[in-house]
């Protein structure tokens, strides 16, 4: 029964590619979590400046949530989740560019909010896509790959950065996401769900 669950959820192709949409979003939440204080650092701000910065998304992520997932719920999922993807690729991509400390936190807290729209909404769409009795393999599925891209954002911006500088780096990064973004579009936006 485990084998057959987890071979229909790897056939759905919308839960897959939305799984992996929310996974793409973690890959700039890892790379802006590992990178963001040592960019802050080199351009002349201490380590509590850069915990500031990583507050004001953290704290702007948690209280957006409970509002995005209502959201939703009346605006649909799939539009939310592009929105999301795009605002934080254009955060991502804007703060190697940026220095004012005021205009860093401005980018930061557009950046948990536009997690906290994926987050809520990709979670959401998965339930609505995914057969009942295979709910929890969905889930599960989802979890494991938003895992590797949290994983992986480190890695890849290291090599990144290491061989391009952080404005390269964070702006592929970004391209990345609106790549997934694209591609969800694509695949996912039309068609009715599973279980409305």
């Amino acid at each position: 029964e485990m084998a057959r669950g987890a071979r229909t959820v790897i056939g759905n192709v919308r839960v897959v590619v939305t799984s992996v949409t929310d996974g793409a979003r973690q890959v700039a939440n890892g790379a802006l979590m590992a990178f963001l204080p040592i960019y802050v650092v080199g351009i002349g701000m201490d380590a509590a400046q850069a915990g500031v910065l990583f507050g004001v998304q953290s704290v702007t992520s948690f209280f957006s949530r409970p509002t995005m997932g209502w959201a939703s719920d009346r605006i649909g999922r799939r539009p939310l989740i592009v929105l999301g993807l795009v605002v934080c690729a254009a955060s991502l991509a804007a703060i190697p560019f940026t220095r004012p400390f005021g205009v860093l936190m401005v980018l930061s807290a557009l950046f948990g909010f536009g997690e906290a729209i994926v987050n809520a909404s990709a979670a959401a769409l998965v339930a609505d896509l995914s057969e009942l009795k295979t709910l929890g393999s969905a889930m599960g599925m989802q979890g494991t790959i938003m895992d590797i891209g949290h994983a992986s954002g480190p890695i890849l911006a290291g090599l990144l950065i290491g061989a391009l500088g952080f404005q390269s780096a964070f702006s592929i990064i970004a391209g990345l996401v609106l790549l997934a973004a694209a591609a969800f579009r694509a695949t996912v936006d039309n068609g009715n769900t599973v279980r409305p």
